[in-house]
């Protein structure tokens, strides 16, 4: 696959994922926990890429959050960049990751992400906000081995060549 048809599905993933965000995130919370598509699908293109494209994974999952929410972009951008960065550097040590690996990256991205922004706009309570971001993390390991599994396909294909975004 070509590097311009990547782009152009990862911002057609980012588009779906932002409509999921908007229409069925709040309809599928589980205990109050929804589900952060974009967070899921930002990790999972920050997994297949160089440290360059998990940060551009992170600013456009933070970006469309922060505008989806209409709060301040500056706090989700950075608590998304950051740690989309980081896991995308774990590319560089050419590791091939496991569908369920990637679940539990993805999980632990979600509890770094939401701890950032935890600090960077403080919630009224805390301990509510920490309950719900446990929960939205495991609920975003789900979701993430079917995303990750797709988009490992299309960008690698059946030899597992490394995706260069």
């Amino acid at each position: 696959m070509s590097p311009t048809l990547r782009v152009v599905v990862c911002a057609l993933g980012f588009w779906i994922m932002a409509t999921l965000e908007q229409a069925l995130a709040p309809k599928l919370s589980v205990f109050g926990c929804p589900p952060d598509f974009l967070m899921v699908m930002g990790a999972s293109i920050a997994l297949l890429s160089t440290p360059l494209g998990g940060a551009w994974a992170g600013f456009f999952s933070g970006l469309l959050q922060g505008a989806l929410a209409g709060a301040n972009l500056t706090a989700y951008v950075i608590s998304r960049i950051l740690p989309a960065f980081g896991i995308a550097w774990m590319s560089d040590l050419d590791i091939r990751i496991a569908p369920t690996v990637a679940g539990l990256i993805v999980a632990a991205t979600t509890l770094v992400s939401q701890l950032l922004l935890m600090f960077l706009a403080p919630p009224p309570q805390i301990l509510p906000f920490l309950g719900a971001t446990i929960g939205t993390a495991m609920y975003n390991g789900v979701l993430a081995i079917p995303v990750y599994s797709l988009l490992r396909r299309l960008f690698t294909g059946k030899e597992g060549a490394g995706l260069r975004l």
